[in-house]
Formats: C-alpha cells, structure tokens, sequence
C-alpha cells in the first residue's frame, strides 16, 4: 500500500474525533497535536485542510459547546414537499 495514502487516510480517520469533544480546551490541544503531526507528512491537501481549520478555530470551538447537525434529511424533505406542491402552476402573464 502507498504509505502516504495510508498516512492520509490515518490523519483523516484521527479527525473525525475532533467533534465529539465536549470541553474547548480538549479540543484545542487535539487540534493542535494533529497539527504538528501533520507538519513533517508533506501531505499538500491537508496542510490546506490544517490552516483552514486554524483560521475557523472559533466555530470549531464554539461546535463544543452548542452540537448543531451538520445535515439532516428534514430541509431536504420540506424542500421536495415544497416542489410537490407547486408542480402545475403556471405564470400569469398580464395582457397588456
């Protein structure tokens, strides 16, 4: 296996953990071991990943403490709905 893969896919596998903290200092100290870590990989598209991270540090921080879904499926449900619904009207053009 290509060991940078395997190196990416592990960095990867390791920051999924970053959201079930639930204090801020924990989740700060995480965030920043991964990113030392990350430092001497030369992984391109995960030092892009990392200073991103960094500079949305607040909201990252923030996640700890108010955990809002990322997704969900009702907006998707309630926007079908909405297009059901609407099927069959026309614009009403006025006759000038």
């Amino acid at each position: 296996m290509n060991r940078r893969l395997a190196k990416a896919y592990l960095f990867r596998d390791q920051l999924t953990q970053l959201w079930t903290y639930t204090y801020e200092a924990n989740a700060r100290r995480f965030l920043t071991t991964w990113v030392l870590a990350l430092r001497w990989q030369r992984l391109p598209a995960f030092e892009k990943l990392a200073t991103l991270l960094l500079t949305h540090l607040g909201g990252i921080l923030a996640y700890c403490h108010v955990k809002v879904p990322f997704g969900g499926g009702g907006h998707q449900r309630n926007i079908r709905a909405m297009l059901r619904r609407g099927r069959g009207y026309r614009i009403m053009r006025t006759c000038s």
